[in-house]
Formats: C-alpha cells, structure tokens, sequence
C-alpha cells in the first residue's frame, strides 16, 4: 500500500504495477489503473494517512488490510493488498 498508493498520486502506472506478478501486471493494463485514478486520485493529492489494521491469511496469500485517511473528505476508504511470495496479486479500494 505505501507504494500503491504514492503510485496513483503521481499517476505512475509503472510503479504500481512493478512489484506485480504477471497475472497482476495484466490485470492492471492502463484501464484498470486509470479507473483507480479518477476515482481517488484528486482525494489522495488533498494528503492521506495509512492505518494499518492487520493481515489475513488466504489460500496461502497473505492480505494486508489498511484504512486510509484522506485530508478533508468524509469517508475513510478501506484498502487491502493482497501478496504471494512476496508479489503483489491484488489490490482494493473500497
């Protein structure tokens, strides 16, 4: 999440993937990632800070679960990124 997150800021589609296994790296083509900026992108420029609440055990993945605090907004979105072998296989934003 510390480098998903800072990736979608600066727009860098490249470095949200770069820790990705292949299956993630595809699953993220530009659309993907692009869905993820309009949403939260301009919220995450205002500042944010990351709380993190844990992992979970799945299937033999490890999922790390955050909470995150955007600067003026409402809502506290909550965000998982799930790893296997020490890549990334999926990411959240809900």
């Amino acid at each position: 999440m510390n480098r998903q997150l800072p990736a979608l800021v600066e727009d860098n589609a490249h470095k949200f993937v770069e820790k990705g296994n292949r299956a993630f790296r595809e699953m993220m083509a530009d659309f993907s990632f692009e869905s993820f900026t309009r949403q939260y992108d301009a919220k995450l420029k205002q500042g944010y800070r990351l709380h993190y609440l844990g992992v979970i055990k799945r299937l033999g993945m490890d999922e790390y679960l955050w909470r995150i605090s955007i600067t003026d907004y409402q809502y506290e979105p909550f965000g998982s990124i799930t790893l296997a072998k020490e890549f990334v296989v999926g990411f959240k934003l809900e």
